[in-house]
């Protein structure tokens, strides 16, 4: 029974100094991937110069019954 105790202390602190070894270097990588993600999402690659739209609104499909009168004539009134 003792020998399994110092067996599984020797373990515990065998896995936390590798932790305290290889930590860093995960944690980097982490930072790395997404700080790459974010610069991507903030700035899409395109060239110098080219236009990108994001939204094109629909056509319309029917005229509105003003195109069909004629022209509009301003006025005024006299009194």
């Amino acid at each position: 029974m003792l020998r399994f105790i110092l067996t599984l202390i020797l373990i515990v602190y065998g896995l936390r100094a590798l932790a305290r070894l290889f930590m860093p270097f995960m944690v980097n990588s982490v930072v790395k991937k997404a700080q790459e993600n974010f610069n991507q999402q903030q700035r899409p690659q395109s060239r110098e110069g080219e236009i990108h739209v994001d939204y094109m609104p629909p056509n319309p499909k029917k005229k509105s019954h003003l195109q069909d009168k004629g022209d509009f004539v301003d006025y005024e009134e006299i009194k």
